[in-house]
């Protein structure tokens, strides 16, 4: 490569990847056609070859900006904090749930078991029916507090037990005896879905004669704060193909529409799936229109990824591109050494594939294979990219190359060549 001269390009606007043919002594004029226009980045552009209707654009460094979807109506654009990019969730103040409060007066609990409704002062009941209520929302229930205005009396016990779908919940707690006046269970938790009916549950036993005020108090959240909002999941024991987290608070349900903020411990090795809280292995896929598979190095180790729950699959919404790996070549091919850069290939985030590298000819009759691609890094259509240049000097021959990029990986030389190297740097294809 010593004493090379300068290569001037002419590339015309439409062009997005091209191939150095390099001489020596000699200055070559390339031209290349069969590929759609993609801007990079520094060029100025987005690094994309489509932008889809309606979406917000984040940057990326040098690397293709990455789309903000759009969340359901009535949402708010987030932070998420330095080096994350803001997603849809509730906005502050819509939701998030609250406290219910019982206050009956005067209330007869004689050896027997009542039904109370979660709220308001209406005197309880032996009959479940006449009081429990549909919850108006998916919520989680926790910290119940009760209190008396007089004590039940020595020998006396009464349990107050939340109750769902007239089954009884573990948030319970328990009043007994000639001084206790009040109880509460800050330990447990349960949780209700949109509709299911909920009521209080108090059982006595012994001979109470009083007749005390009772109040009851708890927190009654909805599921929403957790499972429509962007959430941070750390891999705990990726296997390169399988990962698991927990969230804090725990997930109880995938909820359509909830963005993970998901960093694998290994990079995978090939199709993969997260299992949140235990809840279910879901598929990690592309956020293409197709939802591909992932392949062998599409998650970096201690790379940040958000995934979009679609009702069925994790979609890798936005994240870090993939990792340079070596090309292996065929038929003598090699990379031409002496300090230059070695034949790689990436996968960017969108999907499209970069190339890089000087590589030195090996058998170069028509029909030979340079390399292939592996699955997932192979171009979605069949491909060709030609090439045109001039010796300049004693022998000014004009000169024409074709490479084809096949479908099934396979990269060839469609006719003889007499070129020496060839710089892949440059080259970039889809495989969406």
């Amino acid at each position: 490569m010593r004493n090379f001269k300068t290569l001037r390009w002419f590339i015309p606007a439409f062009i997005v990847a091209f191939i150095v043919l390099t001489f020596p002594q000699k200055t070559l004029h390339v031209f290349a056609s069969g590929i759609q226009a993609l801007a990079t980045v520094p060029a100025g552009g987005t690094g994309l070859t489509a932008l889809t209707a309606h979406l917000l654009l984040a940057g990326n460094g040098t690397s293709p900006v990455t789309l903000i979807p759009i969340g359901t109506a009535g949402e708010c654009l987030e932070s998420n904090g330095a080096g994350m990019d803001p997603s849809f969730t509730a906005c502050s103040g819509a939701g998030g749930g609250g406290i219910t409060v019982y206050s009956g007066t005067g209330l007869t609990v004689t050896a027997n078991t009542y039904f109370f409704p979660i709220g308001g002062g209406a005197t309880p009941s032996t009959t479940e029916a006449n009081v429990d209520i549909a919850s108006p929302s998916d919520a989680t229930v926790s910290n119940f507090e009760v209190q008396l205005s007089v004590a039940l009396g020595a020998g006396n016990t009464g349990v107050f037990t939340w109750r769902k779908a007239g089954a009884s919940q573990t948030l319970t707690c328990t009043i007994t005896g000639a001084i206790a006046t009040a109880c509460s269970d800050t330990t447990h938790s349960f949780t209700v879905a949109q509709g299911d009916l909920v009521d209080i549950q108090l059982v006595t036993t012994g001979t109470i004669v009083v007749t005390p005020n009772i109040a009851m108090g708890v927190q009654y959240g909805t599921v929403n704060t957790v499972s429509n909002t962007t959430l941070y999941c750390a891999d705990a024991a990726g296997s390169g193909t399988t990962y698991t987290c927990s969230l804090t608070p725990t997930l109880t349900a995938y909820s359509t529409g909830m963005v993970v903020t998901f960093v694998p411990g290994t990079q995978n090795t090939g199709v993969s799936t997260l299992n949140i809280n235990g809840l279910g292995a879901i598929s990690i896929i592309a956020a293409n229109t197709t939802g591909s598979a992932l392949v062998a190095a599409d998650l970096l180790a201690g790379g940040v990824y958000q995934l979009e729950y679609d009702g069925t699959n994790f979609r890798r919404i936005s994240g870090p591109d993939g990792a340079w790996t070596a090309l292996s070549y065929n038929n003598s091919w090699a990379d031409f050494g002496s300090g230059l850069q070695v034949g790689q290939y990436r996968k960017l985030f969108n999907g499209v594939v970069q190339l890089r590298g000087v590589i030195k000819r090996g058998t170069t009759t028509a029909g030979t294979t340079i390399f292939t691609m592996p699955t997932g890094y192979r171009a979605f259509s069949s491909s060709e990219i030609i090439f045109g240049f001039t010796d300049v000097g004693t022998e000014a021959t004009q000169r024409t190359v074709r490479l084809d990029f096949g479908s099934a990986g396979i990269v060839d030389i469609n006719y003889a060549i007499t070129s020496t190297y060839i710089d892949l740097t440059g080259i970039n294809f889809s495989v969406y």
